[in-house]
């Protein structure tokens, strides 16, 4: 017995999809990345998947109690509200992998809301671009591809300007104008960042980003009609 509990309390595993944060008796803190046994010697290790998948949904489901999914307000003042998933890479370099590790200490569950936050805040900047016509015809590729670069290099930065909406007139068929959102790009037409991601800061990767719903309000899809 006492040969068991030795065995397991100084030698741990980690498994080829995992990394670790092993931190001595002693308060010495290692990052583990190698797959196999390794001699831990009684410390305590916290275990971190190097990919995690995350949905955020309006559906009610045991592992998402609550609505999930993000309200977004167009340039027309059409709404929606959106579903997505999203898959990351963790950390790989040491140091941030440290960083990562002080910030959730393990919790898979801080780790979702901090990236359903920062997700929700990017929808919502991005959907002022773009009217909820535009989005719902035309732009959805775009809309998504914009959110996709915000959630990887930061938020931009954006200015209010005036704009006629398409096809769209007032009761004296006048074309109507509405205060819009565009990005502000430098002299060589790159959109400037005006906020980092938190992704980039702890050096998480995003490999897979979809909006897989998007629930317009019930006055745009009569609108649409």
């Amino acid at each position: 017995i006492f040969a068991l509990v030795g065995f397991f309390g100084m030698t741990q595993k980690c498994n080829d999809q995992d990394w670790q944060v092993l931190q001595s008796v002693s308060g010495n803190v290692t990052t583990i990345n190698t797959p196999g046994w390794y001699n831990s010697w009684f410390g305590t290790v916290w275990t971190y998947k190097r990919n995690y998948h995350f949905e955020y949904t309006k559906e009610i489901t045991p592992e998402s109690p609550t609505d999930e999914s993000t309200r977004v307000t167009f340039n027309d003042g059409g709404t929606a509200e959106m579903d997505v998933m999203i898959r990351i890479m963790t950390p790989t370099v040491s140091d941030r992998q440290r960083e990562f590790h002080r910030q959730f200490s393990g919790s898979e569950k801080t780790m979702k809301d901090a990236i359903w936050g920062h997700i929700s805040n990017v929808l919502k900047a991005t959907a002022p671009l773009m009217s909820a016509s535009e989005h719902q015809s035309a732009c959805k590729s775009e809309f998504q591809q914009m959110v996709t670069e915000q959630l990887s290099n930061g938020l931009y930065e954006m200015r209010k300007v005036e704009r006629v909406l398409k096809d769209q007139f007032d009761t004296k068929g006048n074309p109507i104008t509405v205060f819009a959102t565009e990005t502000v790009r430098d002299e060589k037409g790159r959109p400037i960042v005006a906020q980092k991601s938190p992704f980039e800061q702890l050096g998480i990767v995003v490999t897979q980003f979809s909006i897989t719903e998007t629930d317009y309000d019930q006055q745009t899809l009569k609108q649409f009609a």
